[in-house]
């Protein structure tokens, strides 16, 4: 069972790591990065987070998230958004820009897999999405 582990963990970074090849490949030096794809993704998702969310969600300090989500915000993908019931707190929102983006990478992300999952058939593609849900 162990070394089963080992080999699951050891396939996972190395799709992490290929897809993060595809991805380089797909965009230039002016699309953001796979981690702020992440944040915009996650953004998106939870429909205007506070920091504390994003900071908790990536498991980093309040000052790295805030550095992470303010080089987004400087190049126009997030907006901060004023919070009002909590006056000391700033949410986060996707901009325009920032959703047009995302969509980019979820179109380099789907070609990625769709090429990655070819060679299985129907019922082995419902089976393996089955275990990722679980």
């Amino acid at each position: 069972m162990q070394k089963d582990i080992e080999k699951i963990t050891s396939l996972l970074f190395s799709f992490n790591q290929k897809l993060k090849e595809a991805f380089g490949k797909n965009t230039n030096e002016s699309i953001p990065s796979m981690v702020q794809m992440r944040v915009l993704y996650f953004v998106n998702s939870k429909k205007s987070p506070s920091m504390k969310e994003v900071s908790e969600y990536f498991c980093i300090s309040s000052p790295s998230a805030t550095e992470m989500i303010e080089r987004l915000i400087n190049s126009g993908l997030l907006t901060r958004k004023s919070n009002l019931e909590d006056r000391r707190s700033v949410n986060i929102a996707i901009t325009a820009k920032g959703k047009k983006e995302l969509n980019a990478a979820k179109k380099i992300a789907s070609k990625f897999i769709s090429k990655a999952v070819s060679n299985l058939s129907k019922k082995e593609l419902g089976n393996f999405l089955e275990i990722l849900i679980k």
